[in-house]
């Protein structure tokens, strides 16, 4: 995956965190980090709607502000080690063409940030959800649910047939699936199987 970035003007990092913790709840871990940076841009942008939009972007309306990616190493049923990585919209003002919907803080709030105590915050709510979350599965799938983007509503997607259909999202799997209803049936689509069709 390609995450553009101007030199010096994002915050692009990566958290290695040791673990144990079961492989079949590995999605856990991105709900964890998701929130934490949700949480991390909703204390700069208290009066924006923001969500987390699955599987692993961070919004500000229809605008994507963030991403996270997350790779884990895995010994037997366990995940051992996490490596959480983060890309920030934060000081950038110009983006190019062919990004189809980018923002960032600077363009939101009019003024730049810095971006070392953005990272020194982050971490800081990242220990801090991860310690209370790790062990509480329903209450971190619940405010993951709280925070997704298009919970509930009726959206357009785009499978891998390239065939466009209306949607609504009803939820995330145990394993992380997205949850579409559509023509009065469910389906749990794995990553890359759907993407969204943003309005404009």
């Amino acid at each position: 995956r390609i995450w553009y970035s101007e030199p010096g003007k994002n915050l692009t990092a990566s958290f290695i965190v040791r673990l144990k913790h079961p492989v079949f709840h590995q999605f856990d871990l991105n709900m964890i980090f998701g929130l934490s940076v949700i949480s991390l841009v909703k204390e700069i942008l208290p009066d924006e709607k923001m969500s987390i939009k699955w599987p692993n972007d961070i919004y500000v309306k229809n605008n994507k502000l963030g991403g996270i990616l997350i790779q884990n190493i895995v010994r037997g049923m366990n995940i051992t080690h996490g490596i959480f990585g983060i890309g920030l919209n934060v000081n950038q003002a110009e983006f190019p063409a062919n990004l189809p919907n980018p923002i960032s803080l600077k363009q939101i709030t009019g003024k730049a940030h810095n971006r070392l105590l953005l990272l020194f915050r982050l971490q800081i709510l990242f220990e801090e959800k991860m310690n209370f979350y790790i062990t509480r599965t329903a209450e971190l799938k619940s405010a993951y649910l709280s925070e997704l983007y298009g919970m509930g509503q009726n959206l357009m997607f785009c499978n891998q047939q390239e065939e466009k259909f209306e949607g609504r999202i009803e939820g995330i799997s145990d394993e992380g699936r997205l949850c579409v209803s559509s023509g009065g049936n469910t389906q749990a689509y794995n990553f890359r199987e759907i993407r969204f069709i943003i309005p404009e």
